[in-house]
């Protein structure tokens, strides 16, 4: 009886789990969409090296859509032209054998935009996420996923730590510790389109923009 009892116990929690884990992934695929900008006919006859063809409204034309949550723009940051890839270092610098271990030259760099991070839901350990205000102005903020801050040697944000992209400082302002969507972020650092913009200019061909919508239930289709 015991024996029994046990075995159907733990059949019950598993079913209950699984089912609770597949009903978090329905959720967020049924109210997620993604919006690639990909290069037409006309564009791919004069081999763009940049694109980008969202217009600058483009969040707060979506986010008009009855049923939209939030929506927005992002894409991962390449060299102008398409060059070197991006060097990131931390301030202060990390050990020597951290260093060794985590070469600067290894962290990707991604931009979104503020309703994009929204749209990703994420999940804050310290600090905050840059805002509308800081986008327009194009300030230098950045954004570490846990795994990044420590490769970088950065554990506290009280002493205002910066990370220097290709030699120019981003004051990081937030510790992530989580993303529902797009969680590739996390394996890099996160600044906003208008700064990145401003410093590297649109996204490259090769590693187009993105928009991420976030839509409430059975809204998907609008």
């Amino acid at each position: 009886v015991l024996g029994v009892g046990a075995f159907v116990t733990i059949l019950g929690l598993t079913s209950t789990a699984g089912g609770q884990v597949s009903s978090a992934f329905s959720v967020l695929s049924a109210t997620q969409i993604d919006i690639d900008d990909v290069t037409g006919p006309a564009a791919s006859t004069t081999d763009r090296a940049t694109v980008y063809d969202f217009p600058p409204d483009a969040d707060a034309r979506i986010e008009h859509l009855n049923g939209t949550v939030h929506a927005g723009v992002w894409w991962k940051v390449q060299g102008v032209g398409g060059g070197r890839p991006l060097t990131v270092a931390a301030h202060p610098p990390v050990s020597i054998a951290a260093e060794s271990t985590y070469p600067g030259t290894q962290i990707d760099v991604y931009s979104a935009s503020p309703e994009a991070l929204a749209a990703m839901e994420p999940t804050i350990a310290q600090g905050r996420v840059f805002d509308d205000f800081t986008a327009k102005r194009s300030e230098r903020v950045a954004l570490l996923s846990d795994s990044t801050a420590r490769r970088l040697g950065i554990t506290r944000l009280d002493a205002q730590p910066a990370v220097f992209i290709n030699g120019v400082p981003y004051l990081v302002i937030g510790i992530v510790s989580d993303l529902q969507r797009h969680p590739e972020l996390l394996l890099g650092v996160i600044i906003s389109t208008t700064a990145a913009t401003a410093q590297f200019g649109p996204p490259q061909s090769s590693s187009p923009a993105h928009m991420l919508i976030q839509t409430r239930l059975g809204a998907a289709q609008q």
